[in-house]
C-alpha cells in the first residue's frame, strides 16, 4: 500500500469546482511531463543513431510521404445520365441494384 506523501493535497474538503481546477492543472501537468520524457528520449535515440552512422529515421524506418496532392480515382462505374464514380465510399443511388448492393452492369469495361 502505498503511503500518502507531504505534497498530496487533502482532497476531501475540496469543492467541486476545486477538485476540477485540481484535475485540470494535473492533466496539464502529466502532458507537460509526457512531452517532457519524449523529447528527452528522442535527443538520446538520435544521439545513439548518429554514434553509430545513422539517422533516427533510418533506425525506425520511417517512410517520407509522397509530396503534393493525390490525384482523384480512375472512374470505375458510370451511370446513365454520365455520371461517374470510382469504386471507393458509398454507393451512389444511381449504382445501386435493388438489394443495396453495386450495380456491376454500370462497370466501365
Amino acid at each position: 500500500m502505498a503511503t500518502k506523501s507531504a505534497k498530496t493535497p487533502k482532497i476531501d474538503n475540496l469543492s467541486l469546482s476545486e477538485l476540477e481546477a485540481l484535475n485540470k492543472a494535473t492533466q496539464q501537468r502529466i502532458a507537460d511531463v509526457r512531452e517532457t520524457e519524449r523529447e528527452k528520449l528522442r535527443a538520446e535515440f538520435e544521439q545513439r543513431a548518429s554514434e553509430n552512422g545513422f539517422s533516427l529515421a533510418e533506425v525506425v524506418g520511417v517512410k517520407k510521404l509522397p509530396k503534393g496532392p493525390r490525384k482523384p480515382a480512375e472512374p470505375k462505374y458510370r451511370g446513365p445520365d454520365g455520371q461517374e464514380w470510382s469504386g471507393k465510399g458509398r454507393i451512389p443511388g444511381w449504382c445501386k441494384t435493388e438489394d443495396g448492393k453495386r450495380n456491376e452492369d454500370l462497370r466501365i469495361s
